[in-house]
Parts: structure tokens; sequence; C-alpha cells
């Protein structure tokens, strides 16, 4: 459930406006992912034969990085180490080393500099140093930050818990009971929206404050522009925490109003990344429940969630191959991009179509399916069937790094899908199961409780946020 909007080719941001869904009847329930423990001794290795550096750190290969025959130059290690920071959940350390590399003799490398610090700067809400950066263009994605940047800074804190009730909407995605400027309602929870949403209607009666600016032209999943306008919500609560002064893009009701199969699907609002990222927030799908509190750090580990554009979640094929997927739990089906079929080696492909439902409408898409996807996530093995190549811009809008896939809902239907961003972890927890499979994630034999595809930096606090 998600859109792009692009700065000058320096900026994407996924916003939530859309459901997708499969055209036929029949597939109106989500089927839950099979998920069981991996098999004893299970090791993630990368058994790619990549055709050039670049190849291999955009499919976070970094060993192969490691060990070339030539020491690289300076530059070029920089860049190997800043991307592993990356996704290793060290942005701070991140943000500095690609300032620095803006100034590097290579144009290319000057030029994915600048994107990648537009990118981390947009995730850390800082709007105004973006939009000193952006300029005076005219593209609807500078205009958006010039805008944001005016707001009130958002600020989240502990609060008295309210219900925590979950309810999944006809299409099976999470909506959560939440305080709104006082009223209460249930709002999708969105990891790939970059901003909250709200839709006019409801906007009016939560007594959104509106900026006195022109709409934003935003293109959607399915390609087609609509306008939004940028508003402030003064309190947003959820959980055991509430958000003061959010930014929400506020779209007309029609554009949140969808057509299915059982009836009229209607979005009251969003809570998108920039509360989600500061959040510990439980997704208990099978009972019904969530549970959102402030992040607080915890001891170093294993991380496998990280964000460049979009969130990002390491994992593996349950042939071992190390996998990067983007994560948007507005989206009900896990899909797969076109970078998935040359690490996974699928029995079974055929051609179908699909119907994409985005802001203003849906069109059909012609997409391929594979009977099984396995995969190794946090310590699990999950099985999903029936998985389409992608429908909408997802993996496409992580920064650099070709994602091969979008994880959906679907994959934690029957249990608990545990966030945490701030300390770099996304895990699964099904109901009565003791805890995720120990897994070797290299061929020297270092474990760790992650069945993801974790790397063991050569450099000590590499690691480190």
């Amino acid at each position: 459930m998600h859109s792009a909007v692009t700065t000058s080719a320096m900026l994407i941001v996924g916003i939530c406006t859309g459901c997708a869904s499969p055209p036929t009847a029949a597939a109106d329930a989500v089927a839950p992912a099979r998920i069981s423990p991996l098999p004893p001794g299970f090791t993630v290795r990368d058994h790619l034969d990549y055709s050039n550096l670049q190849d291999a750190l955009r499919n976070g290969g970094f060993d192969h990085a490691k060990n070339l025959p030539e020491e690289p130059p300076a530059d070029v290690a920089a860049l190997v180490e800043a991307l592993q920071l990356v996704v290793d959940g060290g942005t701070d350390r991140a943000l500095e080393h690609f300032a620095a590399l803006e100034h590097a003799t290579e144009a290319g490398l000057r030029g994915l500099a600048k994107q990648v610090v537009a990118s981390l700067l947009y995730d850390r809400r800082d709007y105004a140093a973006l939009a000193r950066r952006l300029g005076e263009s005219t593209d609807p994605g500078a205009k958006l930050v010039r805008l944001l940047a005016t707001l009130p800074p958002q600020t989240v804190a502990p609060a008295p818990s309210i219900a925590d009730e979950l309810r999944k909407s006809s299409r099976g995605h999470p909506q959560a009971r939440v305080a709104a400027n006082g009223h209460v309602g249930y709002w999708f929870l969105d990891t790939g929206a970059s901003q909250c949403v709200v839709s006019s209607s409801h906007a009016r009666s939560l007594g959104v404050e509106l900026l006195d600016a022109e709409p934003i032209d935003i293109r959607t999943a399915t390609a087609l522009v609509r306008p939004a306008r940028v508003g402030r919500l003064s309190e947003l609560r959820l959980g055991e925490v509430v958000a003061h002064d959010v930014a929400v893009l506020v779209f007309d009701d029609a554009d949140l109003t969808f057509e299915v199969d059982d009836g009229t699907l209607r979005i009251d609002g969003i809570v998108g990344w920039p509360v989600l990222r500061e959040l510990r927030t439980e997704i208990d799908y099978a009972r019904g429940r969530y549970h959102a509190q402030l992040s607080q750090p915890q001891p170093s580990g294993p991380r496998n969630f990280s964000w460049l554009g979009y969130p990002i979640v390491k994992l593996a094929a349950d042939n071992g191959q190390p996998l990067l997927f983007g994560l948007d739990t507005g989206s009900r089906n896990t899909s797969i991009s076109d970078n998935a079929f040359r690490k996974i080696d699928f029995a079974s492909v055929r051609p179908s179509t699909a119907e994409v439902g985005g802001v203003g409408g849906a069109v059909a898409t012609e997409v391929r399916v594979v009977d099984r996807l396995g995969l190794a996530l946090a310590g699990w093995h999950v099985e999903l069937r029936d998985v389409r190549t992608e429908h909408a811009s997802g993996s496409s809008d992580v920064v650099f790094f070709a994602a091969d896939g979008v994880l959906g809902s679907d994959i934690a239907q029957s249990c608990t899908l545990v966030l945490d961003y701030r300390n770099g972890t996304l895990e699964l927890q099904p109901a009565g199961d003791p805890g995720p499979s120990t897994v070797c994630i290299d061929a020297a034999g270092a474990t760790a409780r992650d069945g993801s595809a974790t790397h063991r930096s050569k450099r000590p606090g590499q690691a480190s946020r």
C-alpha cells in the first residue's frame, strides 16, 4: 500500500495509498504463511557469482567486496563500509561516511552519496536540512519536503495505554485502535507509508491543521497522479505511546475508497513510517491485538531490519542464499521482484494477471506467479504459496540495493510480527513455540539466533548504531 514521489531523482518517498489484491473472489482470504523452525544446521551462504563490484554491493555481497584480489581505492572501500553500516543499522555513522563521499573523485560515486544522504535525512525527518539541499526545485517531492520543514518537529513519548484492539480489513490489512486528537478510530499500520495519511472528511472531523499551500501531486502505485494537502495532527495515541505534531498527507475521500469483491473499503487514517520507526510494535494478527511502546536501546546483537528509501529486511531463501526484501505491512501479500529469479530456482512459474488498487482507482497488470516461496526469516522457516512478481513500487523504492521482493502482512497472519527499527530487529513469534532456531551465518560456522543474512563484520564496532 504505497506510492512514490521522486525529488529530482534524489529522493524516493513511499506513501501508503492503495490496496493490492487479486481479481478473483477466491483469493479474498489471505492465505497465511506456514511457519516452522528452521532445520538444524541451516546455513546462510552467498552462492552468487557477481559480474562486478557494483553488482555484489547492490545485492549485499559484502564478503565478495572485501575479498577482491586487489585493494580497492579508498573511496570504494569507504563506500563498502558505509553501505554495510546502512544494512546493519548504523545509520548515524553511515550518514557521516556518505557525506564525506559527496566529495569523492568519481562523479557516479558523488551522485550516489548525495542520493543516500538525502534518503537518510528524510528518514531522520531532518526536512530543513534536506530542503536546503533541494533548493528551489519545482519538483513535487521538493515542494513536499519544503512544506514538511515548516511544521513543528514530531515528538513521541510514553503515555498511558489505550485499548490494544487490532482488527483486519476485509482485505487482511492490520488496523489498530488509535486516538487521533481524542477521536477513537481504526488506522492502518503501514511500514510502506513514508508519511501518515488521513482522508479529507476524517481530517475535518479531527481538526487537522492544513497548511496554506496548494495541493501537491502525488504519483501512486498505479502510476496515477492525485493531489494531497499537507497538514498537522496535534496528537496521535496508540498503545503506550503518544505522538505530537504528526505530519499528515490529506487525500480526498474518493481517492481512499476502494470497491472490492465483498463491498467498499474506506481508509480513514494510516499510521506511517515516521511514527512506526520510533516504536517497538507487536502485531498479533491471530489474537486481534497489538502492543506499541517507545523503542528502548537493547544490547547489540544481530540486526536484520534497516531503511534506505524503504524498510529493508535481511533474510535468506531456504536454499541458504541471502536476500534483501522490503517490508510493507500495508500490503496484504508478499511479492517478489525479477531479481529473486537469479537467486532462487523456482520449480513452477506461471503467467497471470493481478488487479492493483491505488489512490484514484485500480489497474490490471501482468505478473508471474511462483507456486512456492520458502524463506528463512528471523530464525524461522516461512513458506508462502502462489507468490506474485511485484505488483507495486516497493522494492524499486529501496535506494541503491537490488531488493528481491517485499514482505506483506501474509507472513504473520497466524503469529505475531515484532518490529523494532531502532534496534534493527524484525521478529516472528508463533504462538506456543519456544523460540527461533540457531542459524549458521557463514562458512566458518559463526552462529546467531537469526535467520537473516547477517554478516559478521571484520571491523570491530561496524554494526553499532
